[in-house]
Formats: structure tokens, sequence, C-alpha cells
């Protein structure tokens, strides 16, 4: 009975922590105060503006507001939460502005383990544009500082090029699956393509601000079960590393994808599309120091450390 007590045990927290949300306050529901205006994201903590501009702001939603930030009828149009009675929100497009916010996960992520990164996103009916640029950016430490409107990341995971969300009556939900490569302890959520590289459609029944802005709600990084998305990452191999600058990489079998790499500060230096290739050829440009090698298969990423001396 003891021993069958144990097994039960290890069963359940085992459970527990494939289906743990590493995102704190994911909902936006818990405040220091209620909202009394736009530009209050700083009242969910521990959410925080990471854009380094003085007038980068974004605004935090809830009932708890009876004016210009209230659930569900507020400054920006109308629309109930996702979930409880509270999101945030943030410009998208128009004139290279951005806005972002980003938080500290309440555990850093293990290497090799794959994540389930989900948020519901939904546009504002009084400005001007829909787009399809809004995605999740992990990283190891803040980024906060970085750039200016906006942020020179790739996201790991984000809404697929074209996409325009225009629902304005429900969520949409942006999500992808992300094989960490061990430490990372942050994201940051936003568009992190310039205005030229954002598809939009034009929200012709308003004319406000020449914008497009969407609401947030329900983030979630969650560690999944181990399968496919840990056999696909060990099936890769990347030498040599440490490298002087030539790299090799190996594929167990023939595979169609997109490989970028990206310096330490997770901005890219180079992208390419392979198709049916098993193995991959290239120089690593740049000085010495640490790069990520991303490559992603059949809408899997996989993210690898290489180190150039």
């Amino acid at each position: 009975m003891k021993h069958f007590l144990a097994i039960l045990l290890l069963f359940s927290s085992t459970i527990l922590a494939v289906g743990q949300n590493l995102v704190p306050n994911p909902s936006f529901e818990n405040y220091s105060s209620c909202p009394t205006g736009p530009s209050q994201l700083s009242l969910a903590a521990p959410w925080f503006i990471p854009s380094n501009t003085s007038t980068a702001s974004a605004d935090l939603y809830n009932s708890c507001n009876t004016t210009t930030v209230s659930v569900p009828n507020n400054l920006s149009g109308y629309q109930v939460a996702h979930s409880g009675v509270g999101y945030a929100g943030i410009y998208t497009y128009g004139s290279e502005i951005r806005e972002y916010i980003q938080v500290q996960l309440t555990s850093p992520l293990s290497a090799g383990i794959s994540y389930n990164i989900e948020l519901y996103i939904s546009p504002s009916e009084v400005h001007d544009y829909f787009a399809d640029g809004i995605g999740v950016y992990i990283s190891t430490g803040s980024v906060a500082g970085v750039g200016g409107y906006l942020l020179p990341f790739i996201p790991q995971v984000a809404n697929p090029i074209g996409n325009v969300i225009s629902d304005t009556s429900s969520w949409t939900l942006v999500s992808g699956t992300y094989i960490a490569v061990g430490g990372e302890d942050h994201i940051t959520v936003g568009n992190f393509l310039n205005d030229a590289n954002t598809d939009t459609l034009q929200n012709n029944s308003n004319g406000f601000l020449g914008r497009g802005y969407y609401w947030i709600d329900d983030v979630s990084v969650t560690p999944t079960p181990v399968g496919i998305n840990e056999q696909l990452s060990s099936s890769i191999s990347i030498h040599p590393n440490p490298t002087s600058g030539k790299l090799s990489i190996t594929l167990i079998e023939a595979s169609t994808g997109v490989l970028s790499i990206s310096n330490y500060l997770g901005q890219m230096i180079q992208q390419e599309q392979f198709n049916d290739t098993k193995q991959l050829n290239l120089s690593l440009d740049g000085p010495s120091g640490l790069y990520f090698i991303q490559l992603e298969i059949d809408g899997q990423i996989i993210t690898k450390k290489v180190v150039k001396e």
C-alpha cells in the first residue's frame, strides 16, 4: 500500500508539473490598485513595459473601473474578458509605434523540454487597422532597455504571417511549441515586425490614429509531456561546437523547414529555407560569442546553443 501511495503521489505531481502555467498573473486579474486610465499596466505586477522609450506604454483594463478602462466597455471598444474580468492592451501597428508587455516566469525553462506557449488576442474595433503581427519572445533575462519602439527580436511563437486577425466579437488563440535551450525565464509579447512587414486590413468604419490595437488575455507557458518534440530535438546534431565559424547541422532524416541564426541578444543575423535536406552546411558570421540556431520543422521549433570561438 505504501508503494502504491508513493506511485500515486509521484504520478499526481507529474501531472501537475506538466500542466503548470509558468506565467504569473496570466489573465491580469491581480492588481495593486484599480486602474483609473490608460498606460497603467504596471498595476498588474509582475508584468511591466520593457521598451526603452519614455512614451511607450501599455494599458490595463478591469471591471473595477467604470469609465475609460472598464471591462467590457472602454475607450478602445467593447470586449468581455476571455476569462475573469481583466485584460491588457497594446498598439501593434501604425507609424512604427509598438507597445510590449513583459513578465518573468515563475521558474526558468528546462533544457530539452517542450513548452506550449499560448495567448488570446482580440482587436479593438475603434482603431483603423487589423494586423497579423503579434508574438511571444522567450529570453534568458529581461530585454528591458534594448531598442526603441520596435524591439529587435524574433519571437519563437507568433501569429502566422498573413493571418490578419479581424474578429472583434471573440478571442483568437495564438499558440506554438518551443523546445527550451535551458534557463529562459522571461517572455515579451507584442509585434516584432515593422509596418512594412506587417499585413493589415483597414477598418473603414472608424479612423482612429491610423493604428492597430489588440487586447491580450490568458497568457500561458506550460511544459508538455515528453514525446515527439523531444525526439525531434535529439535527432538534430550540430558540429563542431564550439566552432571557429564553420558549422554542419545533421538531421536524422531529410526535412523541409526554416533555419534562423540569432546572436546572444536575440537579433537575427541569418535566415534561410531548406527543402528535403538532411545536412546543412553554413558559415557563422559575426564576432566570437554565444549564438542560437533555430530550426522550424513541421510546425515545431527547436533551438540549439552554439559557441563561436
